[in-house]
């Protein structure tokens, strides 16, 4: 029976939960996983899955030169959401399918946003710095309580930082192609985009980044 050879870069893959290494290892597939923790170079995937028949990558850089030096590599997976960087175009034309997982880690990605959004608009990093050097400042800052959060991406992971602005009284304001029901529901008002940048105390980008996409960010 042949097995298959899955060589996995993404460096977060299985750490906080060994299922999908499991999973791979339970139907007979052998699973080579990222020891240098960081992503990989161009040579060193090469390298590593010149024989393989698919790759789990994080923010690796699959490039075309790579795609073509596997020749038994059927998928390429993205551990996440953004495929673009993959090439895909030279995926496609060496039959090899593409693919992510949409929604695995939009709550978390929105949990991010909100303490960053903390952490700038507070000057935690000031302080944080300050703190280490031995100063201590208390930068003043501005709070989020009440003000306007711009979203420009209202998908899975811009919706559920649009939920949590709920918790801070936000008014919320949106820009999508796609209007969701539920984004409407919890109080977001789709805007064009001048009139979002102009009203926003805080904008949030949350766009898969594309060709058409790439003017927005």
């Amino acid at each position: 029976m042949y097995k298959w050879k899955v060589v996995v870069t993404a460096v977060t893959f299985a750490k906080a939960d060994p299922e999908p290494l499991q999973r791979l290892q339970a139907i007979g597939c052998e699973v080579i996983t990222n020891s240098l923790g960081r992503p990989l170079t161009e040579d060193e995937m090469i390298n590593a899955a010149q024989d393989a028949d698919a790759l789990i990558v994080g923010n690796d850089k699959v490039t075309g030169k790579i795609i073509r030096s596997c020749p038994r590599l059927k998928v390429i997976a993205k551990h996440g959401v953004g495929v673009d960087g993959i090439d895909s175009k030279t995926a496609a034309e060496c039959g090899v399918v593409v693919t992510n997982a949409p929604g695995v880690n939009s709550h978390e990605v929105a949990d991010l946003t909100f303490g960053l959004l903390h952490m700038l608009s507070r000057g935690l990093y000031i302080a944080n710095e300050a703190t280490k050097s031995g100063h201590w400042l208390k930068p003043m800052g501005v709070g989020l309580w009440g003000k306007t959060i711009g979203i420009v991406g209202v998908g899975k992971i811009g919706l559920a930082a649009a939920y949590r602005a709920t918790g801070y009284q936000m008014k919320i304001l949106g820009f999508d192609c796609v209007k969701r029901p539920e984004a409407k529901e919890i109080g977001l008002d789709y805007v064009a985009l001048d009139q979002l940048l102009q009203q926003s105390d805080f904008v949030s980008l949350h766009l898969p980044l594309t060709n058409e996409t790439r003017k927005y960010s």
